[in-house]
């Protein structure tokens, strides 16, 4: 009962907020290059910790300094802008780092369909969701595809920093977006899907190591041009050399003609041997007429096969057998030895693999230059989301995970980032991915080592990006420790997005998102009362 009631008063908190905020325009922010923000408790999130009468400077975008020092005294300073925080809150603007807002149904519903972005599905004119989020403290949200099966493509964070032009704060292809078993999907099913998951990621290995290949070709191919090396044609443009006239001469026989024996097996020839030696000079030649008349099949110069009479005593038999023997087709013996000095000295230029979008996501995913978000609710989804990371040495996390309660500790061994979503149940018999949820997963994740992420999350019939703060605070309801579960809500949310570098906490450097409250944020009676992104102040509480 008191869970209950501690989620309805955080709803209710968080609905209040919404209506007192008011997002301001360029016109009313500061024009001043350094602003203050001064004497109040700064939830740094960093590794300054919680500073009691803080100081924060914010300057050309970024964050120039945080310390203690509380309010400055002097002369006034017309450089400068200072904000009283007195008995207020200073955090990091807060990541949603599971959203669906304002992105379009639809998309791919199959597998290996990487080249997909959510950014492309996102509707950057609904001023009105971005502002409800900006009044309760996001200023950053990553959006997905939303298509619910196999590979769907990247995600996208956006920054809230300019209404009229949300994508130019855009990131796009943040990580890879792969979802298993969502939705009533029998255990066939998702093995099915999880057969075509492992078959995609081993031909992106395969497209990996085939261009590997090509690369080291080509570089000794560019070691033998530099060595004076010829470049060897292919068959094809052999051919087309050889229709221009360019081919070399025919070898030929007696009379300007090519001998061309007609039997190549040698069988016929010994025989024909055999009846010499018995003193037989007008035995049948092989695959040829009485040796006296006709022995010998040529071609004349125009291509033509003509019969022509060879006297024994004007054939020179041992040089004949010499070129039969050593080629088995009348050509010269010397030539095999001819064509290997000839290969040696040519360069053969390497055949260069086909380019694939599909698989060039995937391929920067093998070399964790990509993280890959599964999402993944059952818990032996789970665990094959585990064992299909480790097989590819995936930089992965698990999204939605809500049976992940089950199966925390190996999550929990194998050092993985949980995102979980809406912490209150949106229905009451669900017999899908969603049958396991409860909004005690966040406290015994954590509990167990799991670094907790905690979002939106989609569905719901619309954005749920303003209730981020409320979901942190239902999972303190629930258990979780409240610096873990503001945590999850900015420094978390940040890595798991890979923009940790740049935003999630408060330190000199980073992007200056910066948000200030009336009390703690994840207080049922906080209001939030100045939202900068970027520096630039886009968001005042109404007097």
């Amino acid at each position: 009962m008191l869970r209950a009631l501690w989620r309805v008063v955080a709803i209710a908190a968080g609905v209040g907020a919404c209506l007192v905020g008011s997002p301001a325009s360029a016109q009313d922010a500061p024009k001043a290059k350094t602003i203050m923000i001064e004497g109040g408790t700064v939830l740094s999130m960093g590794p300054a910790g919680v500073i009691e009468g803080g100081t924060v400077s914010l300057r050309k975008g970024k964050i120039k300094s945080v310390r203690g020092a509380g309010r400055a005294g002097g002369m006034p300073n017309p450089n400068q802008v200072r904000i009283d925080a007195s008995g207020k809150y200073v955090t990091p603007g807060l990541i949603d780092a599971w959203a669906d807002l304002n992105v379009a149904p639809g998309g791919n519903a199959g597998t290996a369909n990487a080249s997909c972005r959510a950014i492309d599905g996102l509707d950057m004119f609904d001023r009105h969701d971005f502002e409800q989020a900006l009044r309760n403290g996001v200023t950053a949200i990553c959006v997905e595809p939303a298509a619910t099966k196999g590979i769907v493509g990247t995600a996208a964070l956006v920054r809230l920093a300019d209404l009229d032009n949300i994508g130019a704060s855009a990131e796009t292809d943040v990580c890879l977006v792969v979802r298993l078993g969502v939705g009533k999907v029998g255990p066939f099913l998702r093995l099915k899907e999880l057969a075509e998951l492992r078959k995609a990621f081993k031909e992106a290995k395969e497209y990996r190591e085939a261009w590997e290949e090509y690369e080291e070709e080509l570089e000794a191919y560019a070691k033998d041009l530099k060595a004076g090396k010829k470049v060897k044609l292919d068959k094809k443009k052999e051919k087309a050399k050889s229709a221009d006239g360019k081919k070399g001469k025919k070898p030929k026989g007696r009379k300007g003609r090519r001998l061309r024996p007609r039997d190549s097996s040698g069988e016929s020839l010994m025989a024909w041997l055999e009846e010499l030696e018995r003193g037989n000079a007008g035995a049948a030649g092989p695959g040829a007429v009485s040796i006296g008349e006709t022995q010998f099949c040529e071609d004349d110069e125009d291509g033509s096969d003509e019969e022509h009479a060879t006297d024994v005593d004007d054939f020179d038999l041992r040089s004949w057998l010499d070129v039969y023997f050593s080629s088995g087709d009348g050509s010269s013996g010397g030539k095999k030895k001819d064509a290997s000095k000839k290969a040696d000295d040519e360069a053969k230029k390497p055949e260069r693999p086909k380019k694939d979008r599909n698989k060039e996501l995937l391929v920067r995913t093998l070399k964790r230059e990509l993280a890959v978000r599964f999402e993944a609710h059952r818990p032996a989804d789970i665990l094959n989301v585990l064992e299909l990371a480790g097989e590819f040495n995936l930089d992965a996390a698990v999204v939605g995970a809500s049976g992940g309660r089950y199966v925390a500790e190996p999550l929990g061994k194998a050092e993985s980032t949980v995102v979980l979503g809406g912490m209150i149940r949106t229905a009451l018999f669900e017999n899908g991915h969603y049958r396991d949820h409860d909004s005690v997963n966040a406290a015994v994740l954590s509990q167990a080592d799991v670094a907790v992420v905690i979002g939106s999350g989609p569905g719901g019939g619309g954005n749920r990006a303003h209730y981020l703060r409320q979901n942190a605070a239902i999972a303190v309801g629930a258990g979780m420790d409240a610096e873990g579960a503001l945590a999850a809500v900015t420094i978390n949310a940040a890595r798991v997005c890979g923009v940790a570098e740049s935003l999630g906490s408060l330190e000199p450097g980073k992007t200056a998102d910066v948000v200030v409250w009336s009390g703690h944020p994840l207080s049922s009676g906080s209001v939030v009362e100045y939202v900068f992104v970027g520096g630039k102040e886009v968001c005042r509480r109404e007097p």
